[in-house]
């Protein structure tokens, strides 16, 4: 990636500009990278990677680290649950 959360960048091509600081990246299915800027009103926009550029480098502290199981350990202590309930 080319940006990090806390960055804040503009988007100034296209049809609208919107400058706001990344709070998450992801990359799509097809592996194309993905930001998603929010604004100083608070609202949200995925945003291509290629169209924005950066306007000041990681302006928020990093993130704490969660532990978050993972998906599959939750469905399946769900799915045990609801076998337990439903007596089956």
């Amino acid at each position: 990636m080319k940006y990090n959360v806390g960055d804040v960048v503009a988007k100034t091509n296209g049809d609208f500009v919107f400058r706001g600081t990344v709070t998450a990246t992801f990359h799509k299915l097809c592996g194309s990278p993905r930001l998603v800027v929010e604004n100083h009103d608070g609202d949200s926009k995925i945003l291509n990677e290629s169209d924005v550029h950066l306007i000041i480098k990681n302006s928020l502290p990093a993130p704490e680290k969660t532990t978050q199981q993972p998906p599959t350990l939750y469905a399946s202590r769900l799915r045990s649950r609801l076998r337990r309930l439903l007596g089956h």
